[in-house]
């Protein structure tokens, strides 16, 4: 499964959509990144700061099966075997790139001095994709163990880790992750009963002894969160076990109080078959700051519910609170 960041949205220009995406597929040893704009897709390979066309896109977000992914990155130790497709932020100016190796080390890889190197950062049991937030110049990390306990540390602008907090709990898939306006971290997960559970970090910095549940709603795949523009509070969406997506809103922000899980589609007659898990992503336009939710359908279409920015009472519709636009994946 490949989910979508880095999203560029310009809702008054038709099929004008950017999309930039990880892939966890190479044939020649490098990890590689997607990158495709309206109709032209094409695959660039990432090599330091620069990047050179291999091949349309298309072929690995629909044509390649999970089963087949493996991705390889040659180092000073070898060939490292890498779990998932990396996670990447901007940190002080330079691309701060991540990943777990199959023995459950972090590796970071900084792009910058004259021959940049993945490096790794110990062995902390960690399995999956790590999910990255930004705070101020260092970065807050969350990753699951082999456990499936979810676990978090810092990673300081100077490429120190602190030492990894054990958060417990029993998670599936990727953690979503957001930092409050208090610099508080959030973290939502799928758990083991297929809910969505959430922690929220206290004041004092120190966590919660339990996981909250959010509603009874049963999810696949991997949430996201993002913090509302227009009211402040946590939004989260998940892909349904009837492959709808649903979203929910904290009553106030920072209440960690839930209103009602509600779908995104504006005609429930007509199944909305999602294929990939949802991906919450910041927008700026002409109105000021919002979000979108991306996923990818059976049919191939990409479909993106863009958040209203007008005021909506709490418990209202989600066809006056998002609109939802389409365009056509790339083909192979």
């Amino acid at each position: 499964m490949v989910r979508l960041k880095q999203v560029h949205y310009h809702p008054a220009e038709t099929g004008s959509m950017q999309f930039r995406a990880q892939v966890r597929e190479t044939p020649d040893l490098t990890p590689v990144a997607c990158r495709y704009r309206d109709a032209n897709p094409a695959l660039h390979r990432v090599d330091g700061s620069r990047e050179s066309p291999l091949d349309r896109v298309g072929n690995l977000i629909s044509n390649r099966p999970p089963s087949e992914v493996r991705v390889y990155r040659l180092s000073k130790r070898g060939i490292i075997p890498w779990k998932h497709h990396q996670s990447s932020i901007l940190l002080k100016s330079n691309i701060l790139e991540l990943n777990t190796s199959t023995d459950g080390r972090l590796w970071n890889y900084r792009q910058e001095g004259a021959a940049p190197l993945w490096k790794s950062l110990g062995d902390a049991d960690l399995t999956g994709t790590v999910s990255v937030v930004k705070d101020g110049e260092d970065a807050r990390l969350v990753a699951v163990s082999a456990t499936g306990t979810v676990k978090t540390a810092l990673y300081f602008a100077d490429g120190a880790l602190s030492s990894w907090t054990d958060l417990g709990g029993t998670a599936e898939g990727i953690p979503a992750v957001l930092l409050s306006t208090a610099h508080r971290l959030r973290i939502v997960i799928r758990n083991a009963s297929g809910h969505i559970s959430t922690k929220f970090q206290n004041l004092d910095g120190t966590w919660p002894t339990t996981w909250q549940q959010v509603g009874s709603r049963t999810a696949i795949g991997s949430p996201d969160t993002i913090l509302d523009p227009p009211s402040g509070r946590t939004a989260i969406a998940v892909r349904g076990t009837d492959n709808t997506l649903y979203h929910i809103f904290e009553t106030a922000p920072g209440s960690s109080s839930w209103g009602q899980w509600q779908q995104l589609n504006p005609d429930p007659d007509k199944a909305e078959n999602a294929a990939t898990d949802p991906t919450m992503t910041p927008v700026t336009g002409p109105n000021g700051t919002s979000y979108i939710i991306i996923f990818r359908n059976t049919d191939d279409l990409i479909q993106v519910y863009s958040r209203q920015l007008s005021p909506q009472r709490l418990g209202g519709s989600p066809s006056r609170q998002f609109v939802r636009s389409s365009a056509s994946a790339p083909m192979p």
